[in-house]
């Protein structure tokens, strides 16, 4: 029995065959056994650069609405130390807004309604404000004249 010829078309699909890329099998997962190192992260260079974006410390802006009795440079110097310290208590935060009213010997501390805060954070912030010295912010600069008393209206903010 003779051999078929094989056609000019069988050859030429035979040919397009041996051209076309053969499909591997997938490979096993080929991860290394160790983690490669991390990268290095990116470290300025030392010296003088431009200052942070992003103040390092959050710190409470005070703000008065209202002072009676006191003079306002006065009463500023004596709560500005209490900014930070108000930003203590309640970390995430927030708007307290305060009355004061003192009288010789006396003071007293009322927070106003409209303010958010619980009532840790509002405890936390009283008893913080109680350090401060008001008898040194009195509106006389005599040291024998007597303070009748002295009233504000105030916020911190932050």
């Amino acid at each position: 029995m003779a051999s078929p010829s094989i056609t000019p078309r069988v050859v030429f699909a035979l040919g397009l065959l041996a051209l076309t890329p053969v499909a591997c099998a997938p490979v096993a997962d080929a991860r290394p056994a160790t983690p490669p190192a991390p990268a290095a992260r990116y470290r300025p260079a030392p010296g003088p650069g431009p200052a942070p974006l992003v103040p390092t410390t959050l710190t409470a802006g005070l703000f008065f609405d209202h002072i009676e009795g006191a003079e306002p440079a006065r009463a500023r110097a004596a709560f500005a130390p209490m900014s930070a310290k108000v930003t203590e208590c309640h970390p995430g935060g927030g708007v307290i807004r305060l009355r004061l009213t003192a009288a010789p010997g006396t003071s007293r501390y009322v927070v106003e309604p409209d303010t958010t805060l619980d009532g840790h954070a509002r405890r936390c912030i009283l008893e913080t404000l109680s350090t401060v010295e008001i008898e040194g912010i009195s509106g006389d600069p005599s040291p024998s004249a007597r303070p009748s008393g002295m009233s504000a209206l105030f916020r911190f903010e932050w």
